[in-house]
């Protein structure tokens, strides 16, 4: 009898074996967010999807910059005529400055577009010579553009970046009632971290030396978000 019901029982569960329908393997979780791994299960947090994904974002920062004025400036201008400028004693100069950064990434690589306008704190006075007649006149803005491209490592929450960036310097001088002109072209070297502090929202600081000019040093600090959570990892 008890023979009888197990092979009846076997039959039973080899009947529904066949019977069944195969499914395909669907895994327990998803992958519903900017960071790899965060939602899907068998992949490494933080691992970047491709080196060249794509990612944009945007940085406010506020700037210092210690610099040496120009010894000599001359041009033209359609309201004085032909003038020239020239630095009495010491050239050390400064200014502080207000930098919006437009940044667009590939992976690790970045390039960014940046407007920059400072206005200077300190500046040699200057002796100019505008038609014959004789003045002075001092350093009062700075506007620049900048083009940089870098490279970034990342750490959990922390990115160090490295860039060249590439630009003009609009620079104005002001004295007796009148405003002079002069660009000057800008090579730098920077060294810049950050943290986040929000999934797509981060604060950093960094530094620059100017290639052309090793007195031309900057510190800043920045805001900033992106279009990515945690940098696109």
């Amino acid at each position: 009898m008890r023979r009888s019901v197990l092979a009846a029982a076997v039959i039973c569960v080899l009947d529904v074996t066949a019977g069944a329908t195969p499914h395909a393997y669907t895994p327990p979780c998803t992958t519903d967010s900017h960071v790899v791994g965060r939602e899907s299960c068998g992949e490494r947090f933080g691992a970047w999807a491709s080196l060249f994904a794509l990612m944009a974002g945007v940085d406010l920062e506020e700037v210092a910059h210690r610099f040496d004025a120009p010894s000599h400036v001359d041009g033209t201008s359609s309201q004085y005529g032909s003038y020239a400028l020239t630095a009495q004693g010491d050239r050390a100069a400064s200014s502080l400055g207000t930098r919006l950064r437009f940044r667009l990434d590939f992976g690790r690589i970045y390039d960014a577009f940046e407007l920059e306008l400072q206005r200077a704190s300190s500046s040699p006075m200057y002796e100019a010579m505008v038609g014959g007649e004789q003045g002075s006149a001092e350093m009062s803005t700075v506007f620049s553009t900048r083009l940089a491209i870098g490279i970034r490592q990342l750490w959990g929450r922390f990115a160090l970046g490295e860039e060249l960036a590439s630009g003009v310097d609009l620079v104005s001088y002001d004295g007796g009632g009148r405003s002079f002109l002069d660009d000057e072209f800008a090579l730098e070297l920077r060294l810049r971290g950050q943290i986040w502090v929000w999934p797509t929202v981060r604060v950093g600081v960094g530094g620059s030396i100017a290639l052309l000019d090793r007195h031309d040093l900057s510190m800043f600090v920045s805001i900033g978000a992106d279009t990515r959570a945690f940098g696109g990892r």
